[in-house]
């Protein structure tokens, strides 16, 4: 089992006994999804009634808190770090209650869905247009899903996240050091590949595909190619 995994499985099982079970989200989330982004980090959506006891959880997991506000909170344990946004507001509770459930190698993973998490991505670059990379997995995930989205849903999340007086709460304004991204189209979705930093082995690329392979097992069929498509070197 992949380290990256292994976090997931460790925090999920932590998770036990909070009023809402907290849900995936970030880039982690997108290969739900079949979008995939090469990431480290680990993020999840909790109602904010269950902040005291995620913190004192992770804490006892071994993490600590790097940064943390009434909206949300990060983690780090060594080379691992993990995010937590709090939902406070109806859209976010609502978009928390209504996460898909997936069985996977790391237990029972809550996703939040497509919908919101444009939305939340939407929110995160109103409050930081520097996040280029959300733009990207925005961009991705309309691609992925363009037959999948409902656009009323679509309209309610993103009439909420651009209004001054959000509920759905502000994404954690840490960027990483790297946030530079490349999309690449793989099998009918996109792969926006972030640099990682790196071990001179593809170690981290493993631990990504194993989480990967547990959130999204099948993959989709990639579009036929276009007669007028030209592919150059």
């Amino acid at each position: 089992m992949s380290r990256l995994v292994e976090q997931i499985r460790q925090a999920i099982a932590a998770f036990d006994g909070c009023k809402t079970t907290p849900a995936l989200i970030g880039g982690l989330a997108l290969a739900a999804h079949q979008v995939v982004r090469a990431t480290r980090d680990v993020d999840f959506l909790i109602d904010a009634d269950d902040a005291n006891r995620v913190h004192a959880t992770l804490l006892d997991l071994g993490y600590h808190c790097a940064h943390r506000t009434e909206d949300a909170a990060n983690y780090l344990r060594e080379d691992e770090g993990l995010d937590v946004l709090y939902a406070h507001g109806p859209i976010a509770r609502r978009l928390l209650a209504e996460a898909s459930v997936r069985s996977t190698t790391m237990g029972t993973v809550r996703v939040v869905s497509a919908e919101g998490l444009i939305g939340f991505k939407l929110q995160a670059l109103i409050n930081n247009p520097d996040r280029i990379r959300d733009l990207d997995d925005i961009r991705a995930l309309l691609h992925a899903q363009e037959d999948r989205l409902d656009m009323d849903e679509m309209r309610d999340i993103s009439s909420c996240s651009i209004a001054p007086s959000c509920s759905m709460n502000c994404w954690p304004t840490r960027m990483p050091t790297n946030a530079d991204s490349l999309l690449m189209p793989v099998a009918g979705g996109e792969v926006a590949v972030s640099r990682l930093p790196e071990k001179g082995d593809l170690s981290d690329w493993v631990d990504l595909m194993e989480a990967v392979d547990a959130l999204c097992p099948v993959w989709p069929q990639r579009d036929a190619r276009r007669e007028s498509e030209t592919y150059l070197l």
